[in-house]
């Protein structure tokens, strides 16, 4: 583990920067490795499956629970640290409200650690077609008129997305290989920092869900980003786990979204009904126009925490 004290300033006395940051790796699991060394001439063992974990800490401890965040496929978690036209992301933002932050890089992706097998396939999304899969625009490089994006940095945005080990895998199925392996590195977390909110986005909703599943005792609240996996059965194992789920605008270019937030309602409608904290904040509905899935690198970025930081505050 890394750690060292940064000399944070803060925008008022009643805002903390960060105080410590610390990096280190959770869960893996060991395994043979042919052709190591300079000369590619030996056999040895490394891990694969870790988690990679960056551990913000604000200058003044107070009272607010640990969030742990998790971006989405292929997406790296530095995504919530700052927006691509540099202003400070959404781990700024909770850092600053007093809660401490924990970054994590899923497994098996490229920057948590992948399996040296030079078999293995990577994925890594393409510039141009998640242009009008996450709703920025019809096609591109044009956004929306209403578009929240600040389109001249989308290079930035690309040059930062994560490779991911998927195997043979294709669709849902590049999800499920991950799938364990992050679960047991959030378990882990967990078990270290004690009970904590977690914030997930798009495919990390997947082992988010489950990990709160698995422990909630430990999980105070899943707040989730246009997520995949909200549960729509077995919902009583979700008594007593307040939800908020996020969705942005432009679904008429986004056909796999729908049905997301169709299920996540369905979780909100059934915790409402049976006395846990649960909504949907439905940007357009609330008068919010043209947030696309990266709504944490967009314009309206610390509007938006804010509204999660408050109703994470008055439920929990």
């Amino acid at each position: 583990m890394i750690a060292f004290a940064l000399t944070a300033c803060s925008g008022s006395e009643s805002e903390p920067g960060i105080g410590q940051v610390s990096a280190f790796h959770l869960g893996g699991r060991e395994i043979p490795v042919a052709g190591s060394g300079v000369e590619a001439d030996q056999t040895d063992v490394t891990f694969v499956g870790q988690v990679a974990v960056t551990a913000l800490l604000p200058e003044q401890a107070t009272a607010r629970p640990p969030i742990i965040m998790l971006p989405g496929f292929g997406i790296a978690v530095t995504s919530y640290l700052e927006t691509p036209d540099g202003r400070e992301g959404w781990a700024m933002d909770a850092i600053r409200h007093g809660h401490p932050v924990y970054l994590v890089e899923p497994a098996l992706s490229a920057r948590a650690g992948v399996s040296p097998d030079q078999s293995i396939r990577l994925f890594s999304w393409g510039s141009h077609n998640v242009w009008r899969r996450w709703g920025l625009g019809e096609a591109y490089p044009v956004p929306f008129d209403d578009g929240q994006f600040p389109a001249e940095y989308w290079d930035d945005v690309v040059k930062s997305f994560a490779q991911i080990q998927v195997g043979d895998a294709t669709g849902r199925g590049m999800i499920a290989v991950q799938n364990d392996d992050t679960v047991n590195g959030i378990r882990q977390l967990l078990d270290r920092i004690g009970p904590s909110i977690l914030l997930v986005h798009s495919a990390s909703g997947t082992p988010g869900f489950e990990a709160a599943r698995n422990n909630s005792d430990d999980v105070l609240a899943v707040v989730n980003i246009e997520p995949v996996g909200c549960p729509t059965e077995a919902l009583e194992q979700w008594d007593g786990i307040p939800v908020l789920s996020v969705f942005g605008d432009h679904m008429e270019v986004r056909p796999q979204m729908p049905p997301r937030q169709r299920n996540c309602q369905t979780t909100v409608d059934y915790l409402q009904a049976n006395g846990t904290a649960a909504d949907m904040f439905a940007l357009p509905r609330m008068g919010i126009r043209g947030n696309s899935h990266l709504m944490m690198d967009e314009l309206n970025s610390s509007e938006l925490m804010a509204m999660i930081l408050e109703w994470l505050e008055d439920n929990i």
